[in-house]
């Protein structure tokens, strides 16, 4: 089937997209908190930031690569609220197909065989190759990973 050209940005941005990267994240690190999964979409949602994590450049936490590319994290608490709601709901789909558990506030992947396939498309196969590098930023302490992406908890948008 020939690739579609001109797809929409919703194409990219919706919970089918959504839980790729999040499953993809918690199959690696098998747990992580709630807080830290809400960081997943506007990472990789953001076509500079996902380019940056593609790209050869070395980082080892989020601070040096907000020390290298500052600029791709300038509007990261509007792109935070902006999919809000998107990774909450790819969450709970997660939850429904039982892909995930919860358990004490934490998202627990279920080793239930999923398995990515050669047909998932090109945007999709991104988002795996790179989620190493993004399981590593997660590594950090959750406060300090919002303090540094200057997420603000407190005002509304």
């Amino acid at each position: 089937m020939a690739k579609m050209k001109n797809r929409s940005k919703y194409f990219y941005t919706n919970e089918a997209m959504g839980i790729i990267p999040i499953l993809t994240i918690l199959k690696k690190i098998k747990r992580t908190s709630h807080a830290k999964a809400l960081l997943i979409l506007p990472f990789v949602f953001h076509k500079d930031t996902l380019t940056f994590l593609k790209s050869r450049n070395k980082f080892n936490s989020l601070e040096e690569m907000l020390v290298k590319e500052i600029d791709l994290f300038t509007n990261f608490n509007k792109r935070f609220y902006s999919f809000l709601s998107l990774s909450i709901n790819s969450i709970i789909l997660l939850k429904e197909l039982k892909f995930i558990d919860i358990v004490n506030e934490e998202l627990v992947y279920l080793d239930n065989s999923f398995e990515y396939n050669s047909e998932l498309w090109d945007r999709a196969m991104d988002i795996i190759k790179w989620s190493d590098r993004l399981s590593k930023i997660l590594d950090a302490d959750v406060a300090t990973l919002y303090l540094q992406l200057r997420i603000n908890l407190w005002s509304s948008q």
